[in-house]
């Protein structure tokens, strides 16, 4: 693999291109992920996995800090769920809270 040089206009170009189609790319998986009832719950899991509801501490500090780890992921999460389709968050919420996703 070539090593990027970002003094060199064209590869700076060239990632920038790459970087934008993987958003895109990422942004339809989201969407398509998002548009089934089984897919937003999957996603609601995964949230609630990552304590993003939930306060992180613990009372102990490696706890707390393994606990803010989790949450950082669902946050980013969240940031690319509505990103991709900020409705579909809403329904997915309404969803949770009527009590579809509880097994």
């Amino acid at each position: 693999m070539d090593e990027f040089d970002a003094s060199d206009p064209k590869q700076v170009q060239d990632r920038r291109t790459s970087l934008g189609r993987q958003r895109v790319t990422d942004e339809q998986v989201v969407k398509l992920l998002l548009s089934t009832e089984p897919g937003r719950s999957w996603v609601w899991r995964q949230l609630e996995f990552c304590h993003v509801f939930a306060q992180s501490f613990d009372g102990e500090a490696l706890g707390t800090a393994f606990n803010e780890g989790q949450r950082s992921v669902g946050l980013r999460l969240i940031g690319e769920v509505t990103r991709a389709d900020p409705e579909a968050y809403v329904l997915m919420m309404r969803e949770a809270a009527d009590g579809r996703y509880n097994p």
